[in-house]
C-alpha cells in the first residue's frame, strides 16, 4: 500500500458512498417526473438565450452577477483530509503519510472548485458573451482568478480550523475572509486594466496559501471529525425532510429584544398578540433564513420576465407570501402558551394582520424596487421602493381598522 493508493482509495469509497445515498433518494420515478422535466425545460430555455437575449438583460450588470456568484462558490472551498477514526492509532506513527493525505486532498479539492466555479459561468455565458460583450479570454482570466481565490479561501479555513478553537477560529476565520472579499473584487476591477500582473499576483498568493496550509499544525482529532461530518453530509440532506428531529431545548439569550422590549405601545390584546408573534418570528433564525430566501428567490424571477408583468408578479407573490404567514400563524397560536389565553376572534385577526403586514413589508418594498429598476433603472428603484412600502402600510391599516 503505497500513500497515492490509499488517497485514491478512501476516494473511491468516498464516491461509492455518496452514489449509493443519492441513488437511495433519485429513484426512476423523481427522474421521470421531476428531473427530466426540469432538464429538458430548463436545456430548452438556456439554447433559447443563445439565440435571442430578452430585451431587459440589456440594461442588467451580469459581469457584477457573476462576481458575486462566483465568491459564493470561493466560500464555500474546503479542504478533506480523508483521515478515518482507526488513524489515531496507526498513521500518528507515520506523519509522512498523514501529509500526503493532506497534499492529495489539497488537489483533488482544488479539481472539485475548478468545476463548481465553472458552473455559474456556464449559466451566466450567454449575457456575458452577448450583453456584456466579454471575450473568451477575459472569461479565462475571471474563472482562474476565482479560482485562485477559492484556494485562498480553503487554505485558510482549513488553518483556523485547525489551529484555532472556539469563538476565536470564527472570529480570525470572519476577518480574514472579509479582507479576502475586498480584495478579490478590487482585483477582479484590474484584470481589465492590468490582466498578466494581477493573475500572476492571485495565483503566487495562492500558491503561498496552500503551502502554509502544508506546513500549519493539524489536529488529527477535529480532522477526524470533520470528515465524518463530510460523509454524511449528504445522507443527511436527502433524509432531512423524512426523518423527524427530535426538539432541542436552547437557554441561549436572543438577538434581538433580549430583555423583552415593548415594540408598540398600545396595549390592546390584539397588538400584544402581534408584538408575540413579531418576536418569536424575528428570534428563530430559521424563519429568517426561509423569508430571505423566499425574498431573494422571488425578487430573480421577476427580474425573469417584462416589467408588466413583473408588476402584476407581485400581487401572486404578496398573495403566496401572506398564504404562507397564515399558515405559520395558525401553528404558532395553536402553541400550549400562546392558546393558555382565551383570544377573541377579532384579537386573532388584528394580531394577524399587523405582524403579518411588518413581516410582508421589506418583501413588498423590494420586489416593487425591482420593478422600478428594471423600468427605469437605479434612479427610479428607489421611489419604487419607498412607494410599495407605503401602498403595503396603507393596505395594512385599512384592514386593522375593520378590526378595531
Amino acid at each position: 500500500m503505497t500513500k497515492r493508493r490509499l488517497f485514491f482509495t478512501r476516494l473511491k469509497r468516498d464516491w461509492k458512498t455518496q452514489a449509493k445515498a443519492w441513488a437511495s433518494a433519485l429513484d426512476w420515478t423523481v427522474w421521470l417526473y421531476l428531473l427530466i422535466p426540469a432538464i429538458i425545460i430548463g436545456g430548452g430555455m438556456y439554447l433559447e438565450l443563445w439565440e435571442t437575449l430578452p430585451a431587459w438583460s440589456e440594461a442588467m450588470p451580469w459581469l457584477l452577477f457573476a462576481k458575486i456568484s462566483l465568491f459564493i462558490m470561493i466560500l464555500l472551498a474546503r479542504i478533506r483530509v480523508y483521515l478515518e477514526a482507526a488513524d489515531r492509532l496507526f498513521m500518528l506513527q507515520r506523519p509522512a503519510w498523514i501529509q500526503a493525505l493532506r497534499r492529495y486532498g489539497m488537489m483533488y479539492g482544488g479539481l472539485k472548485q475548478a468545476a463548481a466555479i465553472l458552473l455559474p459561468l456556464v449559466l451566466l455565458l450567454p449575457f456575458l458573451l452577448k450583453a456584456e460583450q466579454l471575450s473568451w479570454s477575459t472569461l479565462m482570466l475571471y474563472y482562474l482568478h476565482a479560482w485562485s481565490f477559492s484556494m485562498i479561501v480553503a487554505a485558510t479555513e482549513h488553518v483556523t480550523a485547525n489551529v484555532l478553537l472556539g469563538w476565536r477560529k470564527w472570529a480570525v476565520y470572519l476577518s480574514c475572509v472579509s479582507v479576502i472579499a475586498v480584495f478579490y473584487f478590487v482585483s477582479a476591477g484590474w484584470l481589465s486594466s492590468s490582466p498578466a500582473v494581477t493573475l500572476i499576483l492571485t495565483l503566487f498568493a495562492a500558491v503561498m496559501s496552500l503551502m502554509a496550509a502544508l506546513r500549519a499544525k493539524l489536529n488529527i482529532e477535529l480532522e477526524v471529525e470533520r470528515e465524518q461530518s463530510a460523509k454524511l453530509k449528504t445522507t443527511e440532506l436527502l433524509m432531512s425532510q423524512v426523518i423527524e428531529s427530535k426538539p432541542k431545548i436552547n437557554f441561549r439569550k436572543p438577538f434581538l429584544w433580549t430583555k423583552s422590549q415593548r415594540i408598540f405601545k398600545t396595549s390592546d390584546a390584539g397588538t400584544i398578540l402581534a408584538e408575540m408573534r413579531l418576536k418569536a418570528y424575528a428570534r428563530k433564525l430559521s424563519h429568517l433564513q426561509v423569508w430571505l430566501g423566499f425574498i431573494s428567490i422571488s425578487s430573480v424571477a421577476l427580474t425573469l420576465v417584462p416589467p408588466a408583468a413583473a408588476a402584476a408578479l407581485i400581487i401572486a407573490l404578496a398573495a403566496m407570501g401572506a398564504n404562507w404567514l397564515r399558515a405559520q400563524w395558525s401553528q404558532w397560536i395553536a402553541e400550549e402558551f400562546i392558546a393558555q389565553y382565551s383570544w377573541t376572534d377579532r384579537q386573532k385577526n388584528y394580531g394577524i394582520v399587523l405582524s403579518r403586514g411588518l413581516i410582508m413589508l421589506p418583501a413588498i418594498a423590494v420586489w416593487c424596487a425591482v420593478v422600478g429598476f428594471l423600468l427605469g433603472g437605479v434612479w427610479l428603484s428607489v421611489p419604487f421602493f419607498t412607494l410599495g412600502g407605503v401602498i403595503w402600510l396603507f393596505i395594512s391599516w385599512q384592514l386593522l381598522k375593520s378590526y378595531k
